[in-house]
């Protein structure tokens, strides 16, 4: 017998994992390129009787960010906006666009926030601000933003990545969830940060 699931990286961690998980074999699916994240939108739902036209399904690409759960998420609701049609065109997919949205900021988006401590919030919103500026974000960049040593602020850094809210491609890093710099610079400015601090 063979059992497959899905989950986030954190389930690896030692020290939250289930005995049985210990065993499993683990693939890392990462972020999906846009050809790949159109497959995954298109494949399921040639299948099911309710084809996506070509320009839908690179929109809920692009929506996405290849993000699997996001990719998930977006042709479950651009399915559910075509009830009744023949195919899933581009009208039903930007309605399913500000849907998904909405359940990824009140779900995806919030807990993460919640569950960051203050000390990191401001380092988040340093990043996506840099990012928005159309700077690559590294940690050189975001210590220059916050006009603080780089040295300081990588206890920090490691703690977002070890968290799995940042993710680094050598100095890069990159939000984990397509979307969520947004969402973070909206609490942000609301006044929901603290500067951080090791």
């Amino acid at each position: 017998m063979v059992v497959a699931g899905a989950g986030l990286p954190g389930m690896r961690d030692p020290s939250r994992s289930i005995t049985y998980f210990e065993r499993s074999e683990w693939f890392e699916i990462g972020i999906l390129s846009e050809s790949d994240t159109v497959l995954a939108l298109s494949g399921p739902a040639e299948e099911a009787g309710r084809p996506l036209d070509d320009d839908a399904a690179h929109y809920l690409a692009r929506c996405s960010g290849g993000y699997p759960y996001a990719v998930q998420l977006y042709g479950h609701h651009a399915w559910r906006a075509s009830t009744g049609q023949d195919s899933i065109d581009l009208e039903a997919a930007r309605s399913a666009e500000a849907t998904a949205r909405v359940q990824l900021e009140h779900g995806l988006y919030a807990n993460r926030w919640a569950q960051t401590p203050q000390a990191e919030r401001r380092y988040l919103a340093a990043a996506a601000e840099v990012a928005v500026a159309g700077g690559p974000v590294t940690g050189r960049a975001v210590a220059a933003h916050l006009g603080v040593p780089g040295q300081r602020l990588s206890v920090v850094r490691a703690r977002l990545i070890h968290r799995g809210t940042l993710t680094a491609e050598g100095e890069v890093l990159n939000f984990a969830v397509p979307g969520m710099a947004t969402y973070v610079l909206r609490r942000f400015r609301a006044g929901d940060g603290d500067p951080p601090t090791e």
